[in-house]
Order: C-alpha cells, then structure tokens, then sequence
C-alpha cells in the first residue's frame, strides 16, 4: 500500500502545483491577453512536470494520466500542446493560434514564390487561383480573446499580401515572356467569413475541431464558383445530412469519454450526389484537410460534401481534386508534380487551379 501511494503522491504533487501556477496566472495584474498566454505557459509547464512525474512511477498511475489533463484543461482554463481552451466549450488548434502570435513572417519572400508558382502554370496554359485558409481563431477571436471586434484577426502584414503578389507577378512574367496571361487570383475570405460570423452568429468553423463548418466551407465554395465564372445551381439541394462527431482537436487530447471538453457536435452538411472529382474536368482543386473535410470518411464528418463537391454544385460542372491532408505549401507542389510525372495529359487537359492551403 505504502508503494502505491508513494507512486501517487509525486503525480499529485505536480497536478496541484499546475493549478495552482495557471490561478496565480489568472489573478496576475497583466492585461487578458497577457494573463492568457502566461496561464497557458503555466499550465504547460504543469503538464510537462506531471507527464515527466507519470514516467517515473507505475503503471498503475500511468492510467490516471487523462483525468487530470482533463482537470488541467477544465479548470486551469488555458491550455495543452495541442489545444488552447477558449470560451463556450470551444478548442484551438495550438498552431493556428501560434501562427497569429509570432513575428511577421516574410511575405515578399512568399508573394515571390507564388508568383514563380503562377508563372509555371502560365507556361502550361494554366491559371492560379489561391485561396489562403484563415485558422478559427481568425474567425472566431471572440471565443478566445477579449474585444475582438468586426474584423478577423489576421498574421502581421497579410492584409498587403495580395498587392505584394501583384507587384511580383509582374516582374515574373516580364522575365518569362508572360504578361499577356491572366495575373494570378487571391481569393481571401477572411473577411467575409467574419462578417458572416457576427452577422449571423453562425459558427463559420467547428466547436473542438479546427476545420470549417458547413456553412463557413459554402461561403468559400460560392466566392470560387464566382471567380470561375459559375452561378449555375445556386440553390442548394433539397437532401441534408445529419453529422454527429467529435472534432480532430478534441480527438488529440486524449481526454476521458465524458468528458465536457470532448463533446459532440451536431452539423447539417449537403451532400452533392455524383459529384466525384472527375479527372477529365479542366478545373482541378489542389488542397488540404479544409479540403477533404466533409468529403473524407476518415476525418468524421461525412463524405460527398466537401469543398470539391460544394464547388461543383455551384459551378454544375464536376471538377477534379488532388488534396492530402496536412499538406504544406511544398508537400502540395511535390503532390501535383509527383501527379503530372506519372500522366502528363492529365495536367495538359487543366485550365485553373484552385490553390486551397490553410495559413499556419
């Protein structure tokens, strides 16, 4: 008895210690944002110091390793590794958050690299759409931040990212012999997607998953359709489907079944009947798991209602799709690289790509 309770006492010493450093955090004389970030190191350290105690005792105490990251979660209301915990239930992906809160990046650099994208396609008859995928709390700063107003809470300097890409172009296309092909297209909808948050108070992204909603992936779906020229089969069908499931952040965190962090969701997606991406249409939709959210049976959330499918409904045409999920801006290049090797007719039969990448 005596070896079991001395197993314990070292874990529960550590958890103690957690929350008692995230409420002296808390009651700190910092503005919110501040005592938010010094609670979260708080409770990261915590969960460091209470993991490191776990590997250090026995198997027995290793099971009440999920419990008491739920309390940590729960009660010292900051954060994991993973997640941060915002208001109402709602949990953010650690690095859409991070990404919102590091220096600014060089974006000139990025423009230029776009830009030398665009110009590769240009050569094969191809035009660039980009659609630049703002994280929730882009969206959503209100469930995590305090006063967060009409605007989206964007990276440092992307508000000037489009002129950036603009100016880049065209020095691309000068060298390259170019300038008679269409300049490449940004569709931001950062902006809207937050209008249409405080406007409709409709989560334009889901509770404990760091995705879209339904009704935040339509927005983007209708704004691509349009750039594309398509209006057709603007109503939505008739048939929805009812979607129950846990989010992907909630899914890392290990947590105990019942617990309030790990909560289900009910969404009405719109599946697109014969709607599979045709390879022979000249639109294909290069992306990542924004992508294949609600078409990828493996992400939870239903199959035939994805971006891809959404777009071909507003178009009334099929496209083609090549998405991965957690694909970066070079993993997606090497995918449609890899993709043209094997059947070069394939990409020569391509007049837009529709560039989907999350901004993290």
């Amino acid at each position: 008895a005596d070896g079991l309770l001395g197993a314990w006492r070292q874990p529960w010493q550590a958890a103690v210690s957690a929350v008692d450093g995230v409420a002296r955090a808390w009651q700190g004389e910092l503005s919110l944002p501040q005592r938010f970030i010094a609670a979260n190191r708080a409770a990261l350290h915590g969960i460091g110091e209470f993991e490191s105690a776990l590997e250090n005792s026995s198997a027995v105490v290793e099971a009440v390793r999920p419990v008491t990251l739920d309390a940590l979660l729960r009660f010292g209301g900051a954060g994991s590794e993973e997640a941060y915990v915002g208001r109402d239930g709602w949990l953010f992906y650690r690095p859409d958050v991070d990404a919102l809160l590091q220096p600014p990046a060089n974006l000139e650099v990025t423009a230029s690299a776009l830009a030398a994208f665009a110009a590769d396609l240009a050569e094969r008859g191809i035009r660039l759409v980009f659609v630049p995928t703002p994280g929730k709390a882009s969206i959503h700063p209100e469930k995590i931040a305090q006063d967060s107003g009409d605007a989206p809470l964007m990276p440092v300097g992307w508000d000037g990212f489009a002129g950036l890409l603009a100016d880049a172009w065209k020095n691309e296309a000068a060298t390259r012999g170019l300038s008679d092909q269409p300049a490449p297209v940004v569709i931001d909808p950062s902006m809207a997607l937050r209008q249409q948050a405080v406007a409709s108070a409709e989560p334009q992204y889901l509770l404990n998953d760091s995705h879209w909603s339904p009704a935040g992936m339509e927005l983007v779906a209708a704004a691509v359709a349009r750039e594309l020229g398509g209006e057709g089969n603007a109503a939505e069908p008739s048939a929805t489907k009812e979607i129950e499931a846990v989010g992907d952040t909630a899914r890392m965190l290990e947590l105990p079944e019942g617990s309030p962090v790990v909560q289900k969701q009910r969404v009405l997606t719109r599946p697109v009947e014969d709607a599979a991406p045709d390879r022979r249409s000249p639109v294909l939709l290069l992306g990542d798991s924004y992508t294949n959210i609600y078409s990828a049976e493996d992400l939870g959330w239903g199959t035939q209602a994805g971006l891809a499918e959404r777009i071909s409904h507003r178009l009334g045409a099929p496209v083609d799709r090549l998405s991965r999920n957690d694909a970066g801006a070079l993993e997606a290049r090497r995918m449609l690289a890899a993709e043209a090797a094997r059947n070069p007719a394939w990409l020569a039969g391509k007049d837009v790509l529709v560039w989907q990448l999350a901004l993290r």
